[in-house]
């Protein structure tokens, strides 16, 4: 390792030094880490894939459909037999920063590992550690799309601190304490990290933390640098796989126990349009989970489909007073307030939801549509431009500026928004007509 003087020549019955503080020599031969090397270049080979797959659209913030076209960690999915994405959630990653991110780290501290543990074995602790973290996410909640090399990584971190639980005296004071910060900061900076900010899987990373932590504690050498299986080490390994699969029958015991099946069926009714059956579903999955923001979330939405706007709004506020930093249910609550005529209202939400989301066309959509009501017409068009350009295949801004041309009597400019939106198959409520 660079930064390192060689030690001196030992007599040969010292594996290690006892006081000096130079690393031994078999942690400072220069061998090159194919396996880190390996796991870099099939992540970046699998997000260009994406990219390429998807016209550009992974590039930046790929949509929840791409991510799960590709293989990202679902419950309802992942529990129907598509078991495979326990372990290409690793590779999916949600833009370019999360996935620059994620082999940053683990080429700063993939080598060191992969040395200490030797390549089988450090393969092993990161594959074990991706499914393990992949198990955590379905554990704490099944109905969270998890994506990333993130569980993975924090199973390095967790080896890492295995082995050096293992050889704490037989390693050089400065290697240990250099490490053991810089792991430290790491693993306390992103649980932090993953409590203030949305949509990190934080039980992904404590997983695969635990999971690499355990698996190191089986795999780790009996003598610093041998690196070669030994029968417990064979035994260790075989456990961990053990444990992982209970792990899974928990998470599978835990998806029929509370319901979720009974979840998916809700979802699949509302997708096929049978509102009142829908909600039947969601009533009796709710009964058994009253936690679970997403599932108020769709029932709102099927209320709403069968015009049952009090219910709808009190389920929109049911999901935002659980997860306050989704955008999607003030954007619900929003359009609902427009369709009540509560326009501040609507304003107000939708305000919230682009504070959370400012690259959402449809609630500029709402909150032009709000704006136009009101009279405030420059906002409108500003409004209805903005979610023209985020969403040029959507109907609804075209249909709603076309009104509001109308009514300022630019008729050109309205028969032209009016055909544009026919054209991509928008149809209007009733009661955006009044």
């Amino acid at each position: 390792m660079e930064g390192f003087p060689l030690r001196d020549a030992q007599s040969s019955n010292s594996s290690f030094p006892e006081t000096t503080d130079r690393l031994p020599e078999w942690l400072n031969e220069k061998k090159q880490p194919l396996v880190t090397t390996a796991l870099i270049v099939i992540n970046v080979l699998f997000f260009a894939a994406m990219c390429l797959g998807t016209g550009g659209a992974a590039i930046v913030s790929p949509s929840n459909k791409i991510l799960l076209d590709w293989g990202a960690d679902y419950g309802p999915l992942t529990m129907d037999f598509q078991y495979f994405r326990l372990l290409t959630d690793s590779v999916v990653h949600v833009g370019i920063v999360h996935l620059l991110l994620n082999m940053y780290v683990l080429w700063y501290l993939g080598p060191i590992v992969e040395r200490l543990f030797g390549c089988s074995k450090f393969a092993l602790i990161y594959l074990l550690s991706a499914i393990g973290g992949s198990l955590a996410s379905l554990l704490f909640d099944p109905l969270l799309l998890s994506a990333g090399a993130s569980g993975a990584i924090f199973g390095i971190y967790g080896a890492l601190l295995a082995f050096f639980a293992s050889h704490r005296k037989q390693l050089p004071p400065s290697f240990l304490r250099r490490y053991s910060l810089t792991v430290a900061f790491l693993v306390l900076y992103n649980l932090f990290y993953g409590l203030i900010e949305p949509g990190i899987d934080n039980s992904a990373h404590i997983g695969g933390f635990v999971t690499g932590f355990l698996s190191g504690m089986c795999l780790v050498p009996s003598t610093p640098g041998c690196l070669s299986w030994r029968h417990r080490q064979a035994t260790g390994a075989l456990s961990m796989v053990v444990f992982l699969s209970i792990f899974g029958f928990v998470d599978a015991a835990r998806f029929v126990g509370c319901g979720y099946p009974v979840y998916q069926d809700g979802l699949d009714e509302l997708r096929a349009g049978k509102f009142e059956s829908a909600i039947e579903h969601l009533d009796r999955f709710i009964a058994l989970n009253p936690r679970l923001a997403h599932a108020y979330e769709f029932r709102a939405e099927a209320h709403y489909k069968l015009g049952n706007r009090t219910k709808a709004l009190s389920d929109f506020s049911s999901c935002i007073d659980l997860d306050c930093h989704n955008p999607i249910p003030y954007n619900g609550r929003a359009w609902t307030y427009d369709s009540l005529r509560l326009y501040q209202e609507a304003i107000h939400d939708s305000n919230h939801s682009l504070w959370l989301d400012p690259k959402s066309g449809a609630t500029y959509d709402t909150r032009g549509f709000a704006y136009a009501r009101l009279r405030r017409q420059d906002e409108a068009l500003k409004d209805f431009a903005r979610a023209i350009k985020l969403d040029p295949k959507g109907g609804a801004p075209y249909y709603h500026r076309a009104q509001l041309y109308e009514q300022m009597g630019c008729l050109t400019q309205s028969r032209n928004d009016f055909r544009s939106a026919a054209s991509l198959g928008y149809k209007p409520e009733p009661w955006e007509l009044d």
